[in-house]
């Protein structure tokens, strides 16, 4: 390589670190954007005149925010939980899959991942199940994401791994 063609890798390089923390930052933003419109309610927070934590399937919830908006939910959950790694997957309800809750699904080579969680299933069962799945779901795509793990039954000894982690914290 000469110098030339080290100036234009440094440039590529800098160029996609740049559209990559822009990502981040737009992701954030618009988590803000989204929490200043949902109950204050719908993500853990400090219980009053305490240290303690609510919990992210704690009861109350079911009654402040029995119907969380799964798009903020997610944006709060891969910010805490997995490092922003999830920019890329989508998330969204599926008014057909009746045989699951959730589902984690990778297409083409490209490595598109996509979240569904079925809307018949869910949307009366308690606030707690829809935490759970998309949690469950968000782990199978983070290790898809970052390890291109695409075992749809891995339930081994990563996913225990970040499960368990999510749930200490949670």
């Amino acid at each position: 390589m000469n110098l030339e063609d080290d100036y234009k890798f440094a440039h590529r390089l800098q160029k996609q670190i740049d559209e990559e923390e822009k990502k981040r930052t737009t992701a954030r933003y618009d988590l803000e954007i989204v929490k200043s419109f949902i109950p204050s309610t719908s993500f853990a927070k400090p219980l009053p005149n305490s240290s303690q934590t609510l919990s992210l399937v704690d009861s109350s919830l079911e009654f402040t925010d029995p119907n969380p908006d799964i798009h903020a939910l997610f944006l709060h959950f891969n910010d805490v939980f997995f490092w922003s790694k999830l920019l890329a997957v989508e998330v969204k309800w599926s008014p057909r899959m009746t045989s699951c809750a959730g589902i984690c699904c990778y297409q083409g080579r490209g490595g598109l991942c996509s979240i569904r969680l079925s809307l018949p299933l869910l949307k009366l069962r308690p606030r707690k199940d829809l935490v759970e799945t998309l949690l469950h779901e968000m782990i199978h795509a983070y290790l898809f994401v970052t390890c291109n793990n695409r075992d749809r039954d891995g339930h081994g000894p990563e996913f225990h791994k970040h499960m368990h982690r999510i749930n200490r914290s949670a």
